[in-house]
């Protein structure tokens, strides 16, 4: 299979906590695997409470546990029963936000980096340079 997977965690607002770019024969519980040992590694899992996922990582309950403690809940988004069609579904909308305004950029739609590294260090940048955007455009507090 030809392609890579980016698999994000994000929090509640969308911003980005951590990215991981795989082949894209890798599966998506392998990819939950590699983001849930970043962010212990980084010190987030003393804030992680609950991850909502979709149907793909269904079934990841112990190995998210293991990586990332025993207070960490795996949720699985599911649809409503008889939906048909596209439907936005509940909390699942945040990453895909993300994404969009990842593919925003014009280096990002399309993979052109030989590296993985190199794909998910682009990934950071422009979640930088969204978030800079973002604050600069938030009203400065006035003094006293």
């Amino acid at each position: 299979m030809v392609g890579r997977k980016r698999t994000i965690l994000t929090d509640l607002d969308g911003n980005l906590l951590r990215v991981r770019v795989h082949s894209a024969a890798e599966s998506d519980a392998r990819g939950l695997a590699r983001v849930a040992a970043l962010a212990a590694v980084g010190h987030l899992t003393q804030r992680l409470r609950t991850v909502w996922a979709d149907r793909g990582y269904q079934g990841q309950q112990p190995l998210l546990r293991g990586l990332l403690g025993h207070r960490t809940r795996l949720r699985i988004v599911q649809p409503p029963p008889g939906q048909r069609g596209f439907q936005v579904q509940q909390r699942r909308w945040r990453v895909e936000r993300t994404f969009a305004w990842l593919v925003k950029q014009r280096r990002l739609r399309c993979d052109y980096e030989r590296l993985p590294a190199t794909s998910e260090a682009l990934i950071y940048l422009t979640n930088i340079r969204l978030q800079l955007l973002n604050l600069a455009r938030k009203k400065p507090l006035t003094p006293l």
